[in-house]
């Protein structure tokens, strides 16, 4: 569910949750991710496809199943409280680099 085709997921359909808890993306690429998945207790995997440039405030806020997360090299920007909750997640940057 689109706020503004190709700019932000503002939700989801149960239906593009498939069996292992992982979400499947369609052919359209949102460049944000607002509030889509809070309180998504059905989510357990993501992979965010390249493109997405933003994961705004409380994105996937409280999804307390969410155990894996891969974030592609062209999002910027990550909000507040974007994992809130999310106490089990791995979170796997591509592109990312330490920097001491």
């Amino acid at each position: 569910m689109f706020k503004n085709p190709e700019e932000t997921l503002c939700g989801y359909n149960e239906q593009d949750i498939d069996e292992t808890g992982k979400y499947l993306w369609k052919d359209q690429v949102p460049r944000y991710i607002g509030r889509a998945f809070k309180n998504c207790e059905a989510l357990v995997s993501m992979d965010i496809p390249e493109g997405v440039e933003r994961i705004e405030d409380e994105a996937f806020y409280d999804c307390r199943n969410l155990k894996h997360i891969k974030i592609p090299e062209s999002v910027c920007y990550v909000g507040k409280k974007a994992f809130w909750g999310c106490s089990n997640v791995i979170t796997e940057f591509e592109g990312a680099e330490y920097v001491d």
